[in-house]
């Protein structure tokens, strides 16, 4: 793919980067707006450009140039499909910053003129202002929005802040937004509380993922360093406020006081690496809580986890329970939105209010003594969350209001 400038009237440092662009086509221009090119809305965006590429549509990706995933970033640059474009904005940052945020927003403009899409579809909650501003601005006249959890459900921000994102969102989703697809009902549900917009204007989409062949429970035991007959309770996630992974060792302190022999494993990493690795130390946990960091085979890790505990604050929809549905993994989870909207049945998993850590304990020890239908847990990823069934939904929004 070939190195170009996307702006419309000169080559300045530190305008946005854009890769593989080649001009406008006839078939439908997608740009998809999105800060992190990481995480589960990072995911969410990669896969969306590739299937929407694959279906006909001409895709460029915009996302902040220092919080793009170098796997997610990758496997855009180096897809098959020549329809898939990229542009790194160096001045779309998670951070408040007037001048940066004016930049950014001025970058966005100039890509909107240059790549002329008939469709922008922003992602997260920074990317989704700035990125429905821009495209007002320009005078596009569809635009959709994925908020993947909305800003004011985090529990770091005051009730100020909370409550200036709200405005911020009804704005945004009253005057510059065509549709806004929310990946659960619990976060539906949360912009109707608020008093976002009409009914209408709120789709569930939940997440989807393709489908995969696992390793072996041996294997993925092995590849961790346990043997075939230890007990793994494991999770993927971000050592991150949101992750609540100091509850997770928490937990896992309470159960290995019930039940020694427990391996616990925690896979990702994140802010709070320090503050997780200083807990385990002074719990002296360290032979049975394992923390490895960040993974490129997270996902086929999972099938050596014999229970899933997530003890998140709060999601949108969070991918790794629908891996763990996907290789039929059993959940204990924290009662949060998003994570209630995928364990909502006692045969894939059971739930604690977060905070509970005796509850939570109490939960695993029951899951640990149930005998769980692994074939029926599978069937839920089957029945709901494969990527095609996302991709479509999307994609019958994008032509519906195309043709209005």
């Amino acid at each position: 793919m070939k190195l170009t400038n996307p702006s419309c009237s000169d080559d300045r440092a530190g305008s946005p980067v854009l890769r593989g662009w080649a001009g406008p086509t006839p078939v439908t221009n997608v740009l998809l707006i999105v800060e992190a090119l990481a995480g589960g809305g990072g995911r969410h965006v990669k896969d969306l450009a590739i299937s929407l590429a694959a279906d006909g549509f001409e895709v460029t990706v915009a996302c902040g140039k220092d919080r793009a995933s170098s796997a997610l970033l990758s496997s855009l640059m180096h897809t098959d499909s020549q329809r898939v474009h990229v542009a790194l904005l160096p001045h779309l940052v998670r951070r408040l910053s007037v001048s940066k945020d004016i930049q950014a927003l001025l970058d966005l403009t100039k890509l909107i003129h240059k790549t002329k899409p008939d469709i922008v579809h922003c992602h997260s909650s920074k990317a989704g202002i700035l990125g429905r501003a821009a495209a007002k601005l320009c005078g596009i006249e569809t635009v959709f929005y994925t908020p993947h959890a909305y800003a004011f459900q985090s529990p770091e921000f005051g009730k100020i802040k909370k409550h200036m994102f709200i405005l911020l969102e009804r704005f945004f989703s009253r005057f510059a937004t065509t549709k806004t697809f929310n990946v659960s009902e619990s976060e539906r549900k949360q912009a109707l509380a608020c008093g976002l917009d009409r009914p209408e204007k709120f789709i569930v989409v939940p997440n989807g993922i393709s489908d995969a062949i696992p390793l072996s429970a041996d294997a993925a035991k092995s590849r961790m360093g346990f043997r075939r007959n230890d007990i793994v309770v494991g999770t993927v996630a971000r050592l991150s406020v949101q992750k609540n992974p100091i509850e997770f060792c928490r937990v896992a302190q309470l159960m290995l006081s019930r039940m020694p022999d427990l391996q616990f494993v925690y896979v990702g990493d994140g802010p709070l690496a320090d503050d997780v690795k200083q807990y385990v130390l002074t719990h002296q946990l360290s032979g049975h809580c394992h923390l490895l960091g960040y993974r490129s085979d997270a996902e086929r890790l999972m099938a050596g986890f014999d229970l899933f505990l997530m003890t998140s604050l709060y999601e949108g929809m969070p991918y790794s329970l629908i891996e763990s549905l996907r290789a039929g993994i059993p959940i204990v989870a924290s009662n949060v939105m998003g994570v209630k909207d995928i364990v909502t049945s006692r045969q894939i998993g059971l739930l604690y209010q977060p905070g509970n850590v005796e509850a939570a304990a109490d939960q695993l020890t029951y899951a640990l003594n149930v005998a769980w239908d692994k074939g029926l847990i599978r069937e839920e990823y089957e029945g709901r969350y494969t990527l095609t069934a996302m991709v479509a939904r999307i994609e019958q929004e994008y032509r519906k209001d195309l043709k209005r």
